[in-house]
């Protein structure tokens, strides 16, 4: 009844929208005999700590400095697979062979790593970085990428320092984007799940109007993402790809 989706891949100005738009769908609605009733008021109150924190990290300088080492890492990363992949089609003594080994780990962590979460991105890099470093040395000479992994571990290195200052918030700040977001998305999820349960067993047609909003609001999220990774993706692209294959 409502589509699936990856919470994982919307940031955080993309699901707070989101969020408000189902939030705003029964603000003020006589929600008697659909029985979520309960579950959208979870919702509001698990999403009251996610605003206030959006609020107020969307005007914190570290929220810029922490995009801005995530958009460094990221361009790092692209950097990195797309030489490698440039690497491929050169007419040169085993730069294929080693090309297509380095690609076959990065495809395995994520290709697409700068797309992903920032913590599930964090984790593809240091894999990727790791596994490379280890098994892939003389392909890494032949093809002599060992400059482009160090920029992509040095930025992703950065990038969590920058992470460990904003640990500890200052004193009375309150509860951080990630301390808040984990349960709305579980109320969401468990909103959802009660209004398919729901429409199975009554097919209440205020369910199946609530359903069709929901899943048009998700359809317009995951556009907005997707062209937001598409432009971002260019932009990186359009300033690496002189070098990549002038290499």
């Amino acid at each position: 009844m409502i589509d699936s989706i990856n919470y994982s891949l919307i940031p955080n100005e993309e699901f707070y929208a989101f969020d408000i738009g189902v939030l705003n769908l029964f603000d003020g609605k006589n929600l008697e005999g659909t029985g979520i009733e309960v579950f959208v008021k979870k919702a509001v109150d698990a999403s009251a700590p996610f605003a206030n924190a959006f609020k107020r990290e969307s005007k914190n300088p570290f929220t810029e400095k922490s995009a801005q080492s995530d958009s460094l890492r990221g361009e790092c990363h692209i950097a990195f697979r797309n030489y490698v992949e440039a690497c491929s089609h050169r007419n040169k003594p085993g730069y294929h062979d080693a090309s297509v080994k380095i690609m076959e780990i990065i495809r395995k962590h994520g290709w697409s790593a700068a797309h992903l979460g920032r913590k599930t991105e964090t984790t593809v890099i240091n894999s990727t970085v790791s596994e490379i470093r280890e098994k892939c040395q003389n392909e890494l000479t032949v093809l002599s990428a060992a400059e482009w992994l160090n920029e992509l571990d040095t930025a992703e290195k950065a990038h969590e320092a920058v992470e460990k200052e904003g640990v500890t918030p200052p004193q009375n700040s309150g509860p951080t984007l990630t301390e808040t977001r984990p349960a709305v998305v579980n109320a969401l999820r468990s909103l959802f799940n009660m209004m398919s349960l729901q429409y199975e067993v009554t097919k209440n047609a205020v369910l199946a109007d609530y359903a069709k909003s929901i899943n048009e609001l998700i359809t317009q999220t995951m556009a907005t993402v997707k062209a937001n990774a598409t432009k971002a993706d260019k932009k990186k692209n359009s300033g690496t790809s002189n070098t990549e294959t002038g290499k």
